[in-house]
């Protein structure tokens, strides 16, 4: 059968990470707009037509030739998967569906709606309904999703700290219209007080320490209303620093497996890390395999798995 070569173009995503070289404007919610690259592609296959592997994008899975060269390919966007069977968009727009049950798959990666896959096949073209023997990661959802370009901050002065958790109160950029006549200068720039749980793999970046009465730029998970969690502290004293550029988290690396690091917290969590086309990150997690890391990343922890910028031992 004739194949078609589809060359994918990287979805150019500004990943923004806030340090804390800058105050937060707000609490964010929500996170702010970034600018992104189109996505574009080079040729447009018929129905029914399958693909070759397409070029990776960051944080996609790498499939060897070695592993494929046996089997035609198709790719899709992800619809569902259900009880073994995946279903997808093709790239004529026609839905399709694969066994997928005992397909060879990253462990690292569960399949979301949106995801865009290859699905790798015995024979010559694809039919609905067939067994898939791979399907590989190519473009994760979350690469093309604002929310996902990186956590909320908040910038204000804490209140209280223990080993539990965190209460701060928001240093606003404009004066609180509701401030008391009077009031001094910091006073008339507070906003409301949140508490937030310390995630166990939290890290500090200061000189003097946290403590009472410190301000602090604050990165966190979840909303501000509903449980919010604390996973970097930054304080105003090493803010003209560059170590306050840096998003890091700590943990052990519990294993390295297909380009992902593995990295256990203290209270069980397990969250991963993209190492692809990153040689020297691979072999320095390899060799540090059950000792403690701080894992600097760009975007957002919320990410199946993150892109990393470096690894700390």
């Amino acid at each position: 059968m004739k194949k078609y070569f589809l060359g994918i173009l990287a979805i150019g995503v500004l990943l923004s990470a806030v340090g804390c070289g800058q105050k937060a404007e707000a609490p964010k919610e929500e996170t702010t707009s970034q600018e992104t690259a189109a996505a574009s592609q080079a040729e447009t296959n018929p129905a029914n037509d399958t693909t070759e592997a397409s070029a990776q994008e960051q944080g996609a899975e790498e499939t060897t030739e070695e592993e494929t060269e046996n089997y035609n390919s198709v790719n899709g966007v992800v619809q569902s998967v259900e009880d073994g069977i995946l279903k997808v968009e093709v790239e004529d727009g026609s839905a399709a569906s694969f066994d997928v049950s005992e397909a060879e798959m990253n462990e690292a990666w569960e399949l979301m709606a949106g995801d865009e896959v290859g699905i790798y096949f015995d024979g010559e073209e694809w039919e609905d309904g067939m067994k898939a023997v791979r399907v590989s990661m190519l473009v994760p959802v979350e690469s093309t999703l604002e929310e996902y370009y990186e956590d909320p901050s908040i910038y204000g002065r804490v209140d209280q700290i223990d080993d539990e958790s965190i209460t701060l109160t928001e240093i606003l950029d404009e004066r609180n219209e509701d401030a008391p006549e009077g009031e001094d200068e910091l006073g008339a720039y507070l906003g409301e007080t949140y508490t937030f749980k310390r995630a166990s793999y939290e890290t500090l970046v200061t000189k003097g320490g946290v403590k009472e009465g410190t301000q602090v730029l604050l990165h966190y998970t979840g909303k501000l209303d509903e449980d919010p969690e604390a996973y970097r502290v930054c304080t105003e004293d090493i803010m003209d620093d560059e170590a306050a550029n840096v998003i890091a988290i700590h943990g052990v690396i519990d294993k390295v497996s297909e380009n992902v690091l593995y990295l256990k917290a203290e209270d069980g969590t397990v969250l991963k890390f993209d190492l692809s086309e990153r040689d020297d990150l691979v072999q320095k997690a390899e060799a540090a395999v059950g000792k403690e890391a701080n894992v600097e990343f760009t975007g957002s922890i919320r990410q199946r798995v993150v892109p990393a910028d470096d690894i700390k031992i």
